[in-house]
């Protein structure tokens, strides 16, 4: 497991000359757990955990604020053996800046429709990401919850 504090790592990121339209991959106040071809990302401002699937995985990795989506694109066809980068690439990176895992301006990319066909033929980024519980939150749960005893029935007299 890396925990990447960022205060180090984040300054250097910056201080890069950032190129005009490249994508910068957010390092600070992240949890990144290894899974092989997949990788977990948590992140701890928004105690959320991300699922990134392995063309997701690659084209965050990709995102070092050097690389256009361009070249991005090109890059994920040679490395899937792909003709659909141009389409994964900016759905893909659209999906990470809505999950708050890129930094700094996020280009505006027009993403078409990914058709079913196109889901079967080509390496398709997936993030899902669920709502972490706190600890404090997820031991009250195991605590038993005591419900009120029944009311007891009434009385009744014998005349």
């Amino acid at each position: 497991m890396q925990y990447w504090n960022g205060l180090q790592k984040y300054n250097v990121r910056f201080r890069l000359q950032l190129e005009e339209n490249a994508m910068l991959a957010r390092t600070e106040r992240l949890v990144v757990e290894d899974l092989g071809a997949e990788c977990i990302v948590y992140d701890l401002d928004s105690k959320k955990a991300h699922s990134l699937n392995s063309s997701l995985k690659w084209i965050w990795g990709q995102c070092d604020g050097k690389k256009t989506v361009d070249q991005i694109a090109k890059g994920f066809d040679q490395q899937f053996d792909e003709r659909g980068g141009a389409t994964a690439v900016p759905s893909g990176l659209k999906q990470l800046a809505s999950a708050n895992l890129l930094t700094g301006e996020i280009p505006v990319v027009e993403t078409s429709h990914i058709s079913r066909r196109n889901v079967m033929s080509v390496a398709v980024p997936l993030l899902t990401s669920i709502l972490v519980p706190t600890a404090a939150a997820a031991m009250s749960r195991e605590k038993k919850i005591k419900l009120p005893k029944p009311p007891k029935p009434p009385r009744v007299r014998k005349r």
